[in-house]
């Protein structure tokens, strides 16, 4: 009986998924940031090791768990985190994976447009010939166009605005105002450049902003729309640069694409770049599936029906099933 341990590393956690070669789990867990930059760098190491601790935690039935025959790592790491995960797994081997692979993985897909807007953000398109083609993801300073992180940088722009023209007062604003206890505009100012907030606590804001436009707030409606059109911005390169114009997939991934009021935003702006008639979707499973799926194919295992559907209850048993929350 064969197993594989599924890695993905990201921004703000981790996640570890070992499932056998019937679609049985048979072990999951979680950690914090796997991301060397933005001085998280002694972080990793706890990060990778919580979550292999517990996706390989004793059980009552450790006699028919074979261990894993592989590990596939997916996801913005680092040389630390893929380091110790390869210390943790041995003598089972490390194969790293881009993030893009183990989200098509985890969207049954082979070929279309990948759409991620998390903490962070990037475009990648696939033809079906294998050609491919990723852009952005350069950080919070120099890219994450359309990510959570953009949107909540708009929305402390928009609140700072708001102090002067009343276009740019609403719910919404109020509400990233109150979020950081800053009664004027000026504290939020002083906020972003004496006391920083860090990276996450920016991208966080985001679901002010989401909630608020699923409200009808016209303010967080146009914070959206101007985020969706900076990442379709790229994506609409990507897809001259890779032929894909005659493509019918959008996939839609990462923690901002959970709000509808989002979806629809990037969908707007996407959607024109193709020729005709195309399906916007989110994945199927979580990027850490993705990645045990491309582990299955690589020890000679077919991913069937039969094991996607065992696969399917048993995520659904055990919380699982959200491809974005956990």
């Amino acid at each position: 009986m064969k197993s594989v341990l599924g890695f993905d590393g990201g921004g703000t956690r981790c996640e570890a998924l070992w499932i056998d070669e019937t679609g049985r789990l048979l072990g999951w867990g979680r950690g914090g940031t796997t991301h060397e930059w933005y001085g998280q760098a002694d972080l990793v190491e706890a990060s990778v090791e919580a979550a292999v601790r517990d996706a390989l935690a004793p059980g009552r039935d450790d006699a028919s768990k074979p261990p894993p025959e592989l590990c596939v790592l997916s996801g913005p790491t680092g040389r630390m985190a893929a380091a110790r995960l390869r210390e943790l797994i041995a003598p089972a081997p490390l194969r790293a994976v881009s993030e893009s692979d183990a989200f098509f993985a985890a969207s049954v897909e082979d070929s279309g447009l990948l759409v991620l807007a998390g903490t962070g953000s990037f475009a990648h398109g696939r033809r079906a010939d294998g050609l491919a083609l990723t852009a952005g993801g350069a950080g919070p300073v120099i890219g994450d166009d359309g990510s959570a992180h953009d949107i909540g940088i708009l929305a402390l722009r928009a609140a700072v605005l708001a102090g002067q023209l009343p276009a740019f007062r609403g719910p919404c604003t109020d509400a990233v105002r109150q979020h950081f206890d800053c009664g004027r505009r000026w504290h939020l100012v002083e906020l972003y450049h004496r006391h920083h907030p860090g990276r996450l606590a920016i991208a966080d804001i985001a679901r002010i902003v989401t909630q608020h436009a699923e409200q009808g707030d016209p303010v967080a409606w146009r914070i959206l729309d101007t985020a969706a059109s900076r990442i379709a911005e790229i994506a609409r390169e990507v897809v001259a640069e890779t032929a894909l114009r005659d493509e019918n997939t959008i996939i839609l991934a990462g923690g901002a694409t959970a709000s509808p009021a989002y979806r629809e935003a990037l969908a707007r702006h996407l959607v024109p770049l193709f020729a005709g008639e195309v399906k916007v979707i989110q994945p199927k499973y979580r990027p850490s599936v993705g990645a045990a799926l491309l582990a299955l194919r690589e020890v000679g295992v077919e991913c069937g029906r039969d094991l996607l559907d065992r696969l399917d209850g048993e995520l659904a048993a055990n919380g699982l099933a959200d491809p974005i929350k956990g």
